[in-house]
């Protein structure tokens, strides 16, 4: 009980409990039927918004087909009642299975594509079902839409007035408390990776396409359930439905709300439903002075309702402090030494861009155990091929095997789920969030139960929990674990160079390719890295180190490989390879401290 308490005291949750409070009491005067109406109408939109945020607020995806699966969920519904006489009990579940389903066959080739291109595909897929549905006349009825539908029923119960107005938000509470489960979750640290930085996405082995795939699919359920709850309730279905107007009304929802927050799609859901009603009075300028309202809370209100009443509580009562208490756990990593099997394989791989030669005929192993560095002058392809091995860019020609398993091609969620980490050039982190929670995203792949997980599990999620307490072993490891508590864009550029690497590990990869590692870092902090990485060697990781910094590479690799226009022109122990006339011409030279004259030479 108490802790119930708490959690509605935490945050702005009971200001808004007192906002709804007064809000009801407000249409309680008003005429019975009207105030259940408009209530009704409220609790669609915010059904509405609610599966919007799915996909635009979590995945950061700007879907314009949100009121194309409302459409669907609608005549799918009106055709189920009218000529089959099906009832609640079998309309809503059609109508949220035919949004699905179109939602599926879509997604394959839109969520192929990004920023304006997805928003352009989407809205072109709205227009075309507005189209059929004026065109079918026979089906759809047209222009003139299709009549008769009668109220909601479900097992044989009539849901009319204020109980169907109490189905509708009983919906929307068990659509909402799903949303409010996700963004708690580690699923929900993934989404907020994936919508900020995707890079730090692939470096922390999130399946985003995936991710995006169901935040798709569950935007469409919840519109298409919309849908037919509208139809039911209104008792008439035409191409309206499927309107722009429906899908700029979504939009309105989720931004003047609040985005990816619950509250934010039902604040946004009142707004868009109650102000006209409230303007009527105002008669021709009804709409100019919703327009100035819509405006004015844009400007004023930049996050949004709801995250501006967070942003505003945070600034006047400090923000919440993370009070998790969690165990100490071992950090993921595991003894690779089992096995004497190459990690790496890579068998005369090749790339072009355009007539850039990239890469040609690459041929190298890189065995459990061993610091492999890679060298060579800008342009020589060296950030291709660590592109390459983690599947950013597919090779013309050649096969990339890691573990024994062809990965050739395969996208870099897939790689990483192979055993393969990687850290970037440049640093890729989430600035917002927590050093902690920046690496225990990292263990999304590991973890099972995936989505349904997620939704199923009720309060703090177990997996979050644990994942929280593998990242703080990790940290420890790396030496920031007392710095778990703060945002990683707050820390210096060392610092956050560790903070890769402990989310690379995180993944507990079988290998890890890291990138410009000493780039920016002080003498003493490049002496704590080699030594963290000469314990990883131990444990068996192999690792791929990329780095202009010769002095720290040739220190700590066992093995050097320099490539030079695409090509592998020296391989060897670091002595070998800083004497190899080859590396002296196309990249030491004479003048570099690195240099060492050839075997021979005076």
């Amino acid at each position: 009980m108490t802790r119930l308490v708490f959690w509605f005291a935490d945050g702005i949750r009971l200001p808004l409990i007192f906002a709804a409070g007064a809000l009801i009491a407000f249409m309680l005067p008003l005429e019975a039927p009207y105030a259940i109406r408009l209530l009704t109408q409220v609790a669609i939109y915010a059904l509405l918004g609610i599966g919007y945020q799915f996909i635009f607020g979590l995945a950061g995806a700007f879907s314009l087909a949100q009121g194309a699966f409302f459409g669907i969920g609608a005549y799918v519904a009106a055709l189920a009642t009218l000529q089959w006489d099906w009832t609640g009990s079998l309309t809503l579940p059609a109508a949220i299975l035919a949004a699905v389903l179109f939602a599926a066959v879509v997604a394959a080739p839109v969520l192929r594509l990004s920023t304006h291109y997805f928003a352009l595909a989407t809205l072109g897929i709205a227009q075309v079902l507005l189209v059929l549905a004026i065109g079918c006349v026979d089906l759809t009825g047209g222009s003139n839409g299709l009549a008769g539908i009668r109220t909601l029923m479900v097992a044989g119960i009539e849901l009319d007035g204020w109980t169907g107005m109490a189905t509708v938000w009983a919906l929307v509470g068990l659509a909402g408390l799903a949303l409010y489960q996700v963004r708690g979750s580690l699923l929900g640290l993934a989404f907020d990776v994936v919508r900020t930085d995707p890079y730090a996405a692939i470096a922390a082995g999130i399946p985003a396409a995936r991710l995006r795939f169901w935040a798709f699919l569950a935007s469409a359920g919840l519109a298409g359930l919309a849908g037919a709850l509208q139809v039911h309730s209104i008792g008439v279905v035409s191409p309206e439905v499927l309107d722009f107007d429906i899908m700029v009304r979504c939009l309105v929802i989720c931004v003047v709300g609040g985005i990816a927050r619950t509250s934010g799609a039902i604040a946004g859901a009142f707004l868009v439903v109650l102000a006209p009603e409230l303007f009527h009075a105002l008669e021709g300028y009804r709409l100019l002075a919703f327009g100035a309202l819509l405006l004015a809370a844009i400007l004023f209100f930049p996050e949004g309702i709801i995250g501006t009443m967070e942003a505003l509580r945070a600034r006047w009562f400090g923000r919440r402090r993370f009070t998790q208490k969690l165990p100490t756990l071992r950090a993921p990593g595991r003894s690779l030494l089992a096995t004497t099997r190459p990690v790496l394989n890579l068998e005369r791989v090749s790339k072009n861009f355009g007539g850039v030669v990239a890469l040609e005929n690459v041929t190298l192993k890189v065995p459990r155990g061993e610091i492999f560095g890679l060298i060579g002058p800008n342009g020589s392809g060296k950030s291709t091929l660590v592109n390459v091995v983690t599947g950013l860019v597919v090779p013309d020609e050649g096969r990339v095997i890691v573990s024994g398993e062809d990965m050739t091609g395969r996208a870099p969620a897939k790689v990483a789920a192979r055993g393969v980490a990687r850290t970037f050039q440049t640093v890729h982190l989430h600035p917002a969030l927590s050093v902690l929670d920046n690496v225990a995203v990292a263990r999304i792949g590991d973890l099972p139960g995936g989505l349904f997980g997620t939704l199923l599990a009720i309060g703090s999620e177990r997996r979050l929990r644990r994942a929280r307490s593998e990242a703080v072993a990790i940290l420890d490891a790396l030496g920031l674990g007392g710095e778990v508590l703060r945002t990683a864009g707050s820390l210096p550029p060392g610092a956050q160079r560790r903070l890769e690497l402990a989310r690379a590990l995180a993944r507990n990869p079988e290998m890890v390719l890291l990138d410009e590692p000493a780039a920016g870092l002080s003498e003493p902090e490049q002496t704590y890295l080699a030594e963290r990485l000469r314990v990883l060697k131990t444990r068996g990781l192999a690792m791929i180190i990329v780095d202009h910094n010769l002095g720290f590479l040739l220190r700590l690799a066992d093995r050097v490989a320099c490539l030079d226009q695409g090509r592998v022109v020296a391989i060897g122990t670091p002595d070998q390879v800083r004497r190899d006339p080859a590396v002296i011409a196309a990249y030491i030279g004479p003048g570099n401290p690195a240099y060492r004259p050839p075997e021979g030479a005076r």
